[in-house]
Parts: C-alpha cells; structure tokens; sequence
C-alpha cells in the first residue's frame, strides 16, 4: 500500500536535508580554513606559529584522517619548516600507529583457535 505524505513529514524530511547540507558546508568551510592556515604557514619561518597550526590540524582533523595526512604532508614538506614542529608530527603518527598495532596484536591475542571467545567454531 502506498502511505500518505502529509506536509508535517514534508516539512521533517526539508529540514532534515537542510541541515545535512549546512553540516556538508560547514566542514566543508573548515577544512578550506584549515587549508589557508596551512598554506598561510608555509611563507613563514616561526616555529610557534607553525606548532600552532600543527595543532589545529590534529584536534580539527582528528575525524578525518585522509585529510589531516595532506595537511600534515604540507608542512613537513616545507622548507622553512621549523625541527620540533617536524619533530612533533613525526612522533604523533608514531604514537598512533603504535597504539592500532598493539589493538590489532590484542585481538589476535584474545582470539582462540576454536573460534572466537572461545567457542567451537560453526559446524554443518
């Protein structure tokens, strides 16, 4: 049977995509704000403001992964880039990689021969 629209659900279904819409603009907006600081930083030798931006890239960016590695690509590429600043991203990603291999070792760890949580594996 086909169910009827009313303009109440209408109205829900609008301003549901509206704001999907707002949500895609903002973080769209954000990232190229990101991008200019970024790129802004690259003309400029001071360590402070480089680890500043740095910083913004990694609590900003901490969902998107793809992105902040561009961003962080950026300034480790540049040449004015100051060595702590380096320095600092060079052992953040360390640390992250480290802690999803110790998870991924922990799992398979955890996981039996038998199957899984200790349980016989499914039979026909």
């Amino acid at each position: 049977m086909f169910s009827i629209v009313t303009k109440d659900k209408l109205d829900i279904q609008a301003k549901e995509s509206d704001n999907v819409i707002k949500k895609k603009q903002f973080e769209n907006d954000l990232r190229f704000k990101i991008y200019e600081e970024v790129k802004d930083v690259l003309y400029d030798s001071e360590g402070k403001r480089q680890d500043a931006v740095r910083i913004i890239i990694s609590v900003m960016l901490a969902d998107d992964s793809s992105y902040k590695s561009h961003m962080e690509a950026l300034l480790l590429r540049n040449p004015l880039a100051d060595k702590g600043v380096v320095q600092n991203i060079i052992e953040e990603n360390v640390a992250v990689t480290s802690f999803f291999a110790e998870s991924d070792s922990l799992k398979q760890q955890t996981m039996s021969p038998t199957g899984q949580n200790g349980s016989e594996p499914f039979r026909d």
